[in-house]
């Protein structure tokens, strides 16, 4: 009675858009949550995933004494599921699985969400999450083998790239939100390197990108599925969602933590494109071998850490994650609703993702020439190759022995 009385004063009382208040930190009045949702302007499917955590919340602070025994499994699927609905990133079913195999000790004075915790703890160190690193290491030679079988065909590698992606992060963020996280790689392979074409037509002097476009086609799987993680993954399971009522320094938090997660990879990533380059400047007859050199190329590895510091990752944390995989899918969702018919409206989207991803890789790839035109001239990197003028004056060498 007393917690009823508490709802009707907060729906009283309290403003519909003060997050703060509708939300405190413990327990939810269910009714006044679910009431505010339905009055948000969101999707259908947005709607069900707030829905999903707005019970999640209110099923966690049950004491296990509280729950009938033959009720007790039930309630913890119903609550695993609530969970998952809103947070992509743990693998529903196989908990449940897991958990009704491995129940643990019951404890009748600890809450329903603090059992939850400590048994997901157990579980993923049995199950633990898709390693990106290693992940990373082993997509060379699965991309070579791609390479081969697709020849010059881009649907064939696009294809099967996505299904390698799938294979390799079946139970992880990705496998999961399809729509937002997937959709958002295979398009941007394609139109990162038509952002790549442009750069050329404007410098053909400096050759096609093609160590950018390897490097891309490399690494967009992976920072795909670490994105994911970052920005449609919300919580850990067991302990309360916090949706709409996140404060600034916990925005801060996770906008740091994320950050960290990008920067880890930022040495493998490197160290890849660093070998693509080299390779590129090899084929095209730009360098000899004589011309490289460990010191170089690790020279050219710490350059490009310090700009995925200042540039790239920042991007990605600030920008491109969220716009991508949360407001270019409630955009495309938007254009349905208000355009007529679906061709119109998937044309327009298309035609919005396409100008905005093609434009910011022709920025990106800008800028990154020049911070490499800028790091031969502080650090001499050696990402230049040396201009055939200056091979005849040190050699004394016609060009043809070039």
């Amino acid at each position: 009675m007393a917690r009823l009385l508490l709802c009707f004063l907060l729906l009283i009382f309290t403003a519909p858009h003060s997050n703060a208040k509708l939300f405190p930190a413990g327990r939810d009045c269910l009714d006044e949550v679910l009431g505010y949702i339905e009055g948000k302007n969101v999707s259908s499917p947005e709607k069900i995933k707030l829905t999903a955590a707005a019970q999640y919340n209110e099923q966690i602070f049950k004491n296990l004494g509280e729950i009938p025994e033959e009720k007790l499994t039930p309630v913890l699927n119903d609550a695993i599921d609530n969970f998952g609905k809103y947070d992509g990133n743990i693998d529903a079913n196989g908990f449940k699985s897991w958990l009704k195999e491995n129940p643990g000790s019951i404890k009748s004075e600890n809450s329903l969400g603090t059992h939850l915790n400590e048994r997901y703890q157990s579980f993923k160190k049995i199950h633990p999450e898709v390693d990106v690193k290693k992940v990373a290491a082993e997509f060379p030679d699965e991309l070579k083998k791609i390479a081969l079988e697709c020849g010059e065909n881009i649907a064939c590698n696009e294809g099967k790239v996505k299904s390698l992606f799938l294979k390799k992060f079946d139970k992880s963020c990705v496998g999961k939100f399809k729509e937002q996280a997937l959709r958002s790689m295979v398009t941007g392979i394609a139109l990162t390197n038509a952002g790549y074409f442009i750069s050329y037509s404007k410098h053909p002097e400096k050759g096609y990108p093609f160590d950018l476009m390897a490097n891309n086609l490399l690494w967009t799987p992976i920072i795909t599925e670490l994105g994911c993680r970052n920005t449609l993954a919300n919580g850990e399971i067991g302990k309360k969602i916090n949706f709409g009522q996140i404060s600034t320094k916990e925005k801060i938090k996770l906008g740091s933590n994320n950050y960290v997660q990008y920067m880890k990879l930022s040495p493998l990533s490197n160290v890849s494109y660093v070998a693509f380059h080299t390779t590129k400047q090899l084929l095209e007859g730009e360098k000899n071998w004589k011309d490289v050199n460990m010191l170089d190329l690790t020279k050219q590895v710490g350059s490009m850490s310090i700009w995925d510091s200042v540039y790239p990752v920042p991007r990605m944390v600030l920008v491109t994650d969220p716009l991508f995989m949360k407001g270019f899918p409630q955009l495309r969702k938007y254009y349905y609703q208000k355009i007529p018919t679906a061709v119109a409206a998937e044309g327009s989207y298309i035609l919005t993702d396409s100008s905005f991803r093609i434009g910011l890789s022709f920025l990106n790839t800008e800028l990154m020439n020049t911070w490499v035109k800028k790091s031969d001239e502080w650090w001499n990197t050696g990402f230049a190759p040396k201009t055939i003028k200056e091979k005849v004056k040190k050699t004394g060498n016609n060009t043809n022995a070039i």
